[in-house]
Order: C-alpha cells, then structure tokens, then sequence
C-alpha cells in the first residue's frame, strides 16, 4: 500500500503503485507533475486499486473538472459522494446536544434540503449509499457549533467540508468570493464591516 499527498516523490513508470491512497487531491496546487505521472502508472497496473479521496478544492481546478467528468461517466474514474451526514463521526460528542435544541428556520430548510438531494441520489452510480439517512438533531448541532467555531458563520465554508451534493463545495479562492447574498451582493465578513459606517 502506497499513500501519496501533494510532496514526496511521484509515481511513475517503474514505480508503479498496486494499491494507492492519494488524499486531499483536491487541495493539490500544481497537478500537472502529479497528472502526468500517477495517471499513466495506474494504467500499466491492470488489477491495481488505486483511490482518491478529497475535500472540494478550488472551482474549475483539474480535480474539480476531473471530478465532474467522472459524474457523468467520463474518463478513468468512477466518482463516489460521501454525504457527511451519514458519517458517524460527523456528531459532536463531546458537547452533546443540549435537551432544549430547537432548529432555526435556516436548519430546517438545510435539512428538508439534505432530504429531497438525497430522494434523487439513491440509486445513482455515483452514489455511495442505498437507503437514506435522515439529518437529525446532532447532525444540526454538530453543523451550528463547526459554524459558530471555525468556519465564522458563513455556510459556504462549512460546504466546502462537509458538501452537501457532489456539486457543491468547490470554492473560488481561499474564501468563497459568491456573495452570499446575490440581491444585495454582501458576503458575511463585508455585511459585518459594513455594520459600523
């Protein structure tokens, strides 16, 4: 078993991996020495089980396209979609939901729209599941505390994480530029500094 990341010594012929885990190849910033070696390696190894696994990086990256080709059943690559609500370790358990958790109106509509993505997913080749995972209250709660800590408030961030569908996710910069609310055509941190003129 071979594990690759972004650094160290690429694959190539002559060092061609039987088993492989490239991780985060999203996040990768040049995939043009990795490309041109990894992917001709795999091809020479006829019963070689090679994975990719990452977190969406940039839009329109070579992931994000290579990604999206594999979708529709393009290419090399068979795309899979974890959906990180079926994940168990996506629950906080150190801070358990408190007994009086009420979901706002924003994570109930996040959930009612988890629910309809996933009626149209199952049964999709794409998709890594055959039965759905209803989005319950630890789910939310691990959603509102991963907000209210590390991702500032702004959902896109917790998106580009944890996805929602396999088309979202995908940022433009290290911060999602889109505003986050086309009609007035504020992010979260620009609405803030706002605030105060």
């Amino acid at each position: 078993i071979q594990g690759l990341t972004g650094g160290g010594e690429n694959p190539a012929i002559g060092f061609s991996p039987d088993y492989g885990i490239v991780s985060e190849y999203g996040l990768f910033e040049n995939y043009t020495a990795f490309d041109g070696n990894y992917f001709p390696a795999i091809e020479r190894r006829p019963n070689a089980k090679n994975r990719i696994e990452t977190t969406p990086g940039q839009y329109n990256s070579p992931a994000h396209i290579m990604y999206r080709e594999s979708l529709v059943g393009k290419g090399l690559l068979k795309a899979v979609f974890g959906a990180w609500w079926h994940d168990p370790t996506c629950v906080n358990d150190r801070i358990p939901v408190p007994a009086n958790f009420q979901r706002t109106t924003e994570e109930m509509a996040y959930a009612e729209r988890l629910a309809v993505f996933e009626k149209t997913a199952i049964g999709q080749p794409w998709y890594g599941y055959k039965r759905p995972c209803p989005v319950d209250d630890a789910h939310l709660w691990f959603r509102r505390l991963a907000l209210e800590t590390h991702f500032h408030g702004d959902p896109r961030l917790f998106d580009n994480k944890y996805p929602p569908s396999p088309h979202e996710g995908w940022i433009v910069g290290s911060s999602p530029t889109i505003p986050a609310d086309p009609a007035t055509g504020t992010t979260p941190s620009s609405a803030a500094a706002n605030l105060g003129k």
